[in-house]
């Protein structure tokens, strides 16, 4: 009997033949790594590593630590990957030099303060050349001078007496500035700064010379007298020295600027020439009939070129250039932070600190209350 029907294709899985129930083999390269994987998993000292053994963890547990660790390996390398961008957004490059030349360092800035602001003697000559109103008292007037130690003195507390109101209200009449009234009832440059030597050879100490002379200056001290510092004059430029050691440099003899009083001494600030002279400056107080030394080892840092060259965002920090300024130090920084805080507080920026522009005014006594209470102490 014949039968008749559709035709099928034999079936591969029952036939046994090439195309049998066969899993794909891994290829060498797969099957190195995964023995490669348990070989470490053995043999490693790395925490946690040692729970993916075999026949050490399984199901849930094996999931968990495999995830955390592959957590850990991803936050390792996202943290790489930070501190790289950040390196390449900064590229800051240190260099330490030894080969200086010493005539490319500039001479030091030597300021010499008296510990009193105000000297008695000083202002009762002062006061007599103002013209004071019959309404005033000539001895309340000359009492007022003292609230200027307010600005200098941090334990400064104020007298029980309101004299100040009517010393500013003589130095408005005499058009007379604070800085200009601390210069006049100071001691000042002639009266401790007496004899002056570049190296062996004596010079005049307040002669009229660009660099070897002592001008009026302040500091944090108060009204001083300088070498090689101008903080008044933008465009002053400091000298650099080619001498060093005992027999070179600056030499000078003083005496204290109280006429009666012998006792205090001096103060004498080596600092940068472009610094404001701050707390932070180099000092030495100088007794009366005694010699003082003072060592200086200058140490210069500089940025290469391409560092100059980066925008400022990259920089992270202001140069000259971006300020439009000749010289641009960090102390200039800092100095105009100080005054933008006591400009906010109190309305002007003490006599005693560098002229910033005539955007502000000056603190006159009528102010020294607001100062001293904020940046006094």
């Amino acid at each position: 009997m014949i039968h008749t029907g559709k035709w099928s294709p034999p079936d591969k899985r029952a036939s046994g033949g090439k195309g049998a129930n066969r899993k794909r083999e891994p290829s060498s390269i797969t099957r190195a790594i995964i023995a490669t994987f348990w070989e470490y998993t053995e043999r490693t000292k790395v925490s946690g590593m040692w729970l993916l053994r075999r026949n050490r963890t399984y199901g849930v547990s094996r999931f968990i630590w495999s995830s955390v660790l592959l957590q850990l390996l991803l936050l390792s390398i996202y943290l790489t990957l930070l501190l790289w961008l950040k390196f390449y957004s900064y590229p800051i490059l240190n260099t330490i030099s030894n080969d200086l030349s010493i005539t490319d360092v500039a001479f030091p800035g030597v300021t010499i303060c008296s510990p009193k602001v105000v000297n008695s003697e000083r202002v009762d000559r002062y006061v007599k050349t103002l013209k004071i109103p019959k309404e005033y008292d000539i001895a309340e007037v000359a009492a007022g001078f003292e609230f200027l130690n307010a600005f200098t003195d941090q334990s400064f507390e104020p007298p029980s007496h309101e004299s100040f109101k009517a010393t500013d209200a003589v130095l408005r009449l005499n058009n007379v500035t604070t800085w200009e009234a601390a210069m006049a009832v100071s001691p000042g440059c002639s009266d401790y700064v007496k004899r002056c030597f570049w190296g062996h050879t004596e010079f005049q100490c307040n002669q009229s010379h660009e660099y070897l002379s002592f001008i009026p200056t302040t500091a944090y001290l108060g009204p001083c007298c300088s070498f090689n510092y101008n903080p008044r004059n933008a465009s002053f430029v400091p000298f650099s020295a080619n001498i060093f050691g005992m027999d070179g440099g600056l030499t000078f003899v003083g005496a204290e600027g109280s006429e009666r009083n012998l006792n205090t001494g001096l103060i004498v600030l080596v600092h940068h020439p472009m610094d404001y002279v701050t707390e932070s400056a180099a000092s030495v107080t100088i007794t009366a009939r005694s010699e003082s030394f003072v060592e200086v080892s200058p140490t210069v840092q500089s940025s290469s070129a391409e560092v100059l060259e980066l925008s400022e965002r990259k920089r992270d920090c202001l140069i000259s250039d971006d300020l439009r300024l000749r010289n641009y130090r960090q102390a200039a920084c800092l100095l105009a932070c100080q005054t933008e805080a006591i400009v906010q507080k109190c309305g002007c920026h003490p006599y005693l600190l560098p002229i910033v522009g005539n955007k502000f005014k000056e603190c006159n006594l009528n102010d020294t209350f607001c100062y001293s209470a904020n940046y006094g102490g």
